[in-house]
């Protein structure tokens, strides 16, 4: 975390914090009872507090898995796996909310994916998705709320994601092999 802003948040607490990668908070069983990772600010509509850990923004500069071919849907499209019937062009706050566009590095338009992000959090499929802040009837996608087709792989919550057995990447095996998302 770059110094500066640490400084801020110290200044602003009027306390030192050390910061701790995300896997220390989904650890610990009860990390989330007062504090999900992602929680829409109570009484601001549309304004989320983000628990990232040591990373100054849920957002990475660029993909962990590099050149991944679902950032464009018509490749998608070609290959029958795209998220919806057109392509994401204009950014928007309202449904979808997406804020990266077709064929932008932070996109993605694979249907599994969205799929999967959209899965709603319920007693049945706790086993598989016990390490989200989220409660009871959210989405399994803690960023969904505000931007549901963000590459995973450019998102500071990936290895907790992926970590479950809700998310599986297709940029992983692309794109020989189809992954089946259990929900």
């Amino acid at each position: 975390m770059p110094q500066a802003l640490l400084g801020r948040v110290h200044q602003q607490l009027g306390r030192q914090l050390a910061a701790s990668p995300l896997q220390v908070l989904y650890g610990d069983e009860v990390g989330f009872e007062d504090m999900p990772a992602v929680e829409e600010v109570p009484g601001a509509r549309n304004h989320f507090r983000i628990v990232t850990g040591e990373s100054t923004h849920f957002l990475l500069a660029e993909p962990t898995v590099p050149d991944c071919p679902y950032h464009d849907f018509g490749y998608a499209a070609e290959l029958h796996c795209q998220a919806g019937t057109l392509p994401i062009l204009n950014r928007s706050i309202e449904r979808p909310r997406a804020y990266f566009t077709n064929t932008q590095q932070h996109h993605c338009c694979h249907e599994d994916v969205d799929e999967a992000k959209h899965v709603n959090l319920t007693e049945e499929n706790t086993p598989r998705s016990a390490v989200c802040s989220g409660r009871q009837n959210d989405v399994f996608c803690e960023i969904a709320p505000f931007e549901e087709y963000l590459c995973c792989r450019t998102c500071c919550f990936q290895e907790i994601c992926t970590s479950t057995q809700i998310l599986r990447l297709p940029c992983i095996s692309r794109p020989q092999g189809w992954w089946v998302i259990l929900v």
